[in-house]
């Protein structure tokens, strides 16, 4: 339950955290959470699909445990101007709903058969968390339409156990964070033309976004190291669809062929952007980007229907949707310390086309990345370059060439200076390169974010029991650990026991069976949605065993291993 604070003195201390008061609304009888069962089955002729086969969105605790673990760290990027506090003195976001959301961009609702049109919308996209103080989402997320002092991130936004309204709108204090800066972002490589985007593979979309203050209770997520993902592999992502609360799906990769993302037959919506991605051991593998083009939805009649394909197809309207690498993303973790320098003053190149900016910085660390992150008031974005140099150095680094967006935030990230020292004068170059020496261009926020630490290094990859093998070489976790090769196919990860074996988060749960090669006890993956219930393995089927006792307390136990 919320702690309650007098209405007067709460909107006073958190006023720079949300933007209005207001009543708070009353507790809603209706259970919009319920999923009705109508099913829409809309091929586009256009466009894209967001649905591929059967939909299988589910609530979250409808979900696996891990699934459930996992989703505690993950956040609905909200608009301050979506929340308010009511006159009980509770945090609360507004009463809009999927349907009224569709009905205010389409002119029309969702017809009756879309799951969860009456559930209420909390935001735009999807976060998750890297380090205590750092989430993820997809560039687009962020400057595109809403600028970081806007940004307010929600944990927990989701149903535990019924879907009342009144369960989710109203946010826990410790809950709710607020962006303090894009500390890394790459959305639209520069091109003249969306056209000469797509001819290169699309582009980059994400972006590192520094809370307000560390998140407790909740745990970093861990992201792939190293390698890339298959093609068939199962994965899950957890987002938030239309901006309702929290749903897991589940899919698996259909194209690994371009280098920054890959395709997926995920069932997602707009919303759903800058979602985790997650293999099924629980890594990281990427972020929810985007679909391939047109609106999830078309009209029947007085309504709005769901497009859906029956299957991947990798042609037409049927090509999937996209998941980011999560590669870029590495360089933002277990970093020495970020330097920000900010140029808060109001300037103006008037009448000449172009000027600077100069930062010093007198630490000597090595660089991992640098962002700049400035608001440029231009009468035409569009014609705006952006380039960063270290004065002396004799190098220039290109950050945005007449971007095809029209904002007037600009955040971009480079590694073209990494493992070069900090120490000197920085200077961002601000250009009108149509202008010809007639344009003004201004500002008043400049900021140089610097990443110091060693360059990124792949780790291996983490093993646990039941992790996949050829040799006991694969088996890193312990010096205990071997590989237990099956019948004309590779094996996975075991370890000695008596009665009791451990877990870990993001594996799958495990138990101690007897050994016949040397009466003792070996501990073995259970069946369990980590490993698909044992079809990772290649002729392995779950098979119910029971518990090695061997010379502990353990008590007698029965349960369906992988073996």
């Amino acid at each position: 339950m919320a702690r309650t604070y007098p209405h007067a003195i709460l909107c006073a201390l958190t006023l720079a955290m949300l933007a209005s008061c207001g009543e708070a609304p009353e507790p809603s009888a209706q259970n919009n959470g319920q999923e009705d069962p109508g099913e829409s089955a809309h091929t586009p002729t256009d466009g894209k699909a967001d649905i591929y086969g059967e939909d299988d969105r589910q609530e979250l605790y409808r979900s696996s445990p891990l699934v459930r673990e996992i989703a505690r760290s993950t956040a609905v990027i909200s608009n301050v101007s979506n929340l308010y506090i009511g006159d009980d003195g509770n945090i609360w976001t507004r009463a809009k709903t999927w349907s009224e959301s569709i009905r205010g961009s389409e002119g029309a609702p969702l017809c009756e058969g879309e799951r969860f049109r009456e559930q209420p919308v909390g935001g735009h996209c999807s976060s998750f968390l890297i380090a205590p103080d750092l989430v993820a989402t997809a560039g687009h997320c962020v400057n595109s339409a809403h600028s970081c002092d806007q940004l307010r991130f929600i944990f927990d936004y989701a149903y535990t156990s019924s879907a009342l309204e009144d369960s989710v709108r109203r946010i826990e204090r410790e809950d709710l964070y607020q962006c303090a800066a894009v500390l890394g972002h790459l959305y639209n490589p520069d091109a003249a033309t969306r056209d000469e985007l797509r001819s290169r593979e699309y582009w980059s979309d994400w972006a590192v976004i520094k809370l307000d203050r560390p998140v407790t209770g909740r745990a970093p997520l861990q992201l792939r190291q190293n390698g890339s993902p298959a093609r068939g592999d199962a994965i899950t992502t957890i987002g938030y669809p239309g901006g309702v609360p929290a749903k897991a799906t589940s899919g698996t990769i259909q194209d690994t062929s371009k280098s920054l993302y890959f395709n997926t037959d995920l069932d997602i919506y707009g919303g759903n952007s800058g979602g985790v991605t997650i293999a099924g051991d629980g890594l990281v593998e990427g972020i929810v980007i985007r679909g391939t083009g047109g609106k999830s939805f078309h009209r029947e009649g007085s309504c709005m229907v769901s497009d859906t394909c029956d299957s991947f197809t990798g042609t037409g309207t049927c090509t999937g949707n996209h998941v980011q690498r999560i590669a870029p993303v590495l360089q933002f973790t277990e970093v020495d310390k970020v330097i920000t320098k900010h140029q808060r003053e109001r300037f103006s190149f008037n009448e000449q086309s172009s000027g600077v900016v100069e930062f010093q910085v007198d630490d000597p660390g090595k660089l991992r990345y640098v962002t700049v992150d400035a608001r440029i008031y231009h009468w035409n974005p569009k014609e705006l370059r952006i380039s960063i140099e270290r004065v002396g150095s004799g190098e220039r680094t290109t950050l945005i060439d007449r971007s095809p967006l029209e904002h007037s935030r600009f955040t971009r990230t480079t590694q073209e200076f990494s493992g070069q020292t900090a120490r000197g004068t920085w200077r961002v170059r601000f250009e009108d390169v149509d202008a010809n020496g007639t344009s003004t261009i201004a500002g008043d926020d400049v900021k140089l974010h610097l990443g110091i630490g060693d360059a990124v290094t792949p780790a291996p990859r983490q093993t646990f029991i039941g992790s996949p093998c050829s040799s006991n070489a694969d088996c890193t976790f312990s010096d205990e650990a071997t590989c237990r090769a099956f019948a004309g196919a590779d094996g996975y990860c075991v370890i000695p026991c008596q009665g009791y074996c451990p877990d870990r988060a993001g594996f799958a749960t495990t138990f101690c069976v007897g050994d016949d090669r040397n009466d003792s006890g070996q501990c073995v993956p259970k069946a369990h949605t980590a490993n698909g219930y044992c079809e990772s393995y290649e002729g392995v089927t779950p098979q119910d065993v029971e518990r090695f006792i061997g010379a502990s307390s353990a008590s007698a136990a029965t349960a369906a291993v992988c073996f």
